[in-house]
């Protein structure tokens, strides 16, 4: 079995319909329980519970580990904090992900980020 190589920080179980209670009827929606799993080795890993077996993976080259993470039912997006403060946004279907930047380092983390979590809006 594939996995990560370091410790895993967080799992995160996706319901279908916990997932579809967020999101619009045009949204696709998986049919089946995926798991994602966040680990210290800079890796997000998305699992299909059924067969156990790893998805998709996506890896950030960034040196700074993943220290907290949480998923975003509103977008599909696993958000994570890292130890230097940095938070990243993945998207799990295209196996990418983005740094978040304020663009002024007085209003930034200048340190580990312990807890990540979402919230969700009725617009």
């Amino acid at each position: 079995m594939e996995g990560h190589s370091g410790p895993i920080l967080k799992i995160i179980v996706l319901e279908p319909s916990k997932i579809f209670k967020y999101r619009s009827a045009a949204d696709n929606v998986a049919d089946s329980v995926k798991i994602i799993t966040a680990s210290s080795d800079n890796s997000l890993l998305l699992w299909d519970f059924e067969k156990m077996s790893v998805v998709s993976k996506v890896k950030s080259a960034k040196t700074s580990e993943i220290t907290c993470a949480t998923f975003l039912f509103k977008c599909n997006l696993v958000g994570t904090g890292h130890e230097d403060g940095q938070i990243r946004l993945w998207n799990m279907e295209i196996s990418s992900s983005i740094q978040l930047n304020s663009g002024d380092s007085q209003k930034r983390h200048l340190n580990t980020i312990s807890c990540i979590t979402s919230i969700i809006w009725n617009d």
